[in-house]
């Protein structure tokens, strides 16, 4: 996959503050897409295991930005 200059710059601007341990940061530019400092652990359904008990999260890509890695969720609210 290749991501587009623009998208990297959307991603970017969300990053102005640094990423906290569990944060995951919606890049709402981009959709459901969010973007963490570090790969969650995965159910047996392949759902991210995060604190947030409201969306469902599942892994996408990671990605090195200025020499730091940032890893990418999908995500959808839980009805």
């Amino acid at each position: 996959m290749k991501i587009t200059g623009t998208a990297i710059e959307e991603i970017r601007s969300v990053l102005t503050k640094p990423l906290e341990g569990g944060d995951l940061r919606h890049i709402s530019a981009m959709g459901n897409l969010f973007v963490s400092g570090h790969k969650f652990p995965e159910d047996d359904n392949g759902l991210a295991i995060t604190d947030n008990s409201k969306m469902d999260f599942w892994f996408q890509y990671s990605l090195k930005i200025d020499g730091v890695a940032y890893y990418f969720y999908g995500g959808t609210p839980i009805v």
